[in-house]
């Protein structure tokens, strides 16, 4: 075996190891034999199934968070509950794209009759009893909805600072 270059070779005893010839005879130092394709695979396959799991993670986390922050209340008024991505009222629950909050006089009401008021409730809407006089609302209007809350007359800063909030809220998650 002089032919063969010093190094090391698999180990000719069989020992499935590796063991050191010299150029001229075997040694007795024998080695690990080299991963085989798989064993070299198995590492890399493992850190990327760690960071695919770290990423999952992460990405639970962030959804988690973030229905947490569409569940954070903001404020009430009137039976009306303002979060940070929806307005419930009673068992309606309404997303807040499209929603326009205001404080208004009976006589403001009774001068617009809305598409919404319209498709809520009909061509009856032209003829509804409307309030008159000195008495304020607070309306909260979206694409499906209508709702007319009565604002008592020493409540009504809290109507418009509610209003306030709601549109401020529906601002804000139309710039983000």
């Amino acid at each position: 075996m002089e032919s063969v270059p010093a190094g090391w070779h698999l180990d000719p005893a069989g020992s499935g190891q590796l063991r050191w010839w010299d150029g001229t005879a075997w040694t007795d130092h024998l080695a690990p034999p080299p991963p085989t394709p798989h064993e070299q695979i198995e590492p890399a396959k493992k850190k990327a199934d760690q960071e695919r799991d770290r990423a999952e993670r992460k990405a639970r986390r962030a959804e988690r968070a973030a229905e947490r922050r569409a569940t954070q209340f903001v404020a009430s008024y009137g039976g009306v509950t303002l979060y940070a991505n929806r307005l419930t009222h009673g068992r309606e629950i309404k997303d807040l794209e499209g929603v326009q909050a205001r404080v208004e006089s009976g006589s403001e009401i009774q001068s617009r009759v809305t598409a919404t008021r319209l498709l809520a409730i009909g061509v009856f809407a032209f003829a509804a009893k409307k309030k008159s006089g000195g008495e304020s609302y607070l309306t909260i209007e979206g694409p499906d909805f209508f709702w007319t809350i009565e604002v008592d007359r020493k409540k009504r800063s809290e109507a418009v600072a509610f209003a306030a909030k709601v549109n401020n809220q529906v601002r804000s998650l139309a710039g983000s």
